[in-house]
């Protein structure tokens, strides 16, 4: 998800492309290719390091620096290998793959299905704090059709703010 989602954030206009498939040795190999602004040699190899940003003041401000080296550790420690290609103005391919066990077949998955369909009682309240528009709303979008009393605030500040307004001491 990292990979797309940088991948979304530094391709304004082009393409992006999700590609899985299975090696020669079994393994399931994952690419994911933008035609993106594309990283410098020098940013390259820095690009798997904690807190490392690259890209506009405003790009770098979407994030921690962190999702890259947090991926690359992640598929390390599952026996992968995550490799980056790229070239400035061309776009960036991100390349990992992984030996994954077989997924158990339909007479192993559960039979029944439960779907929550609402809430009993008082309605909680709920505050959806993040300062990403979008995050909210995927919460929202979730929360909402159960009945739970939503507010929502951008940041730490913010809540604090609401909390008072909605709880006078």
């Amino acid at each position: 998800m990292n990979l797309l989602g940088n991948a979304i954030k530094f391709t304004d206009k082009g393409e992006i492309a999700l590609e899985v498939r299975e090696t020669d040795n079994g393994r399931i190999c994952f690419t994911v290719r933008d035609t993106g602004t594309g990283i410098s040699s020098e940013e390259l190899e820095k690009i798997f390091d904690p807190f490392h940003q690259t890209g506009t003041r405003e790009k770098r401000a979407e994030g921690t620096g962190l999702g890259l080296s947090v991926s690359h550790n992640l598929v390390s420690l599952m026996g992968g290998n995550l490799d980056a290609e790229s070239r400035p103005g061309t776009g960036s391919t991100f390349r990992f793959d992984l030996e994954l066990s077989e997924v158990p077949g339909p007479e192993m998955l559960c039979e029944t299905k439960q779907e929550v369909i609402g809430m009993r009682g008082i309605p909680p309240k709920i505050l959806i704090v993040d300062d990403n528009p979008e995050n909210r709303a995927v919460f929202r979008n979730m929360l909402s059709p159960l009945g739970a009393e939503l507010s929502e605030a951008g940041d730490g500040r913010d809540s604090f703010r609401n909390w008072y307004k909605n709880n006078e001491l």
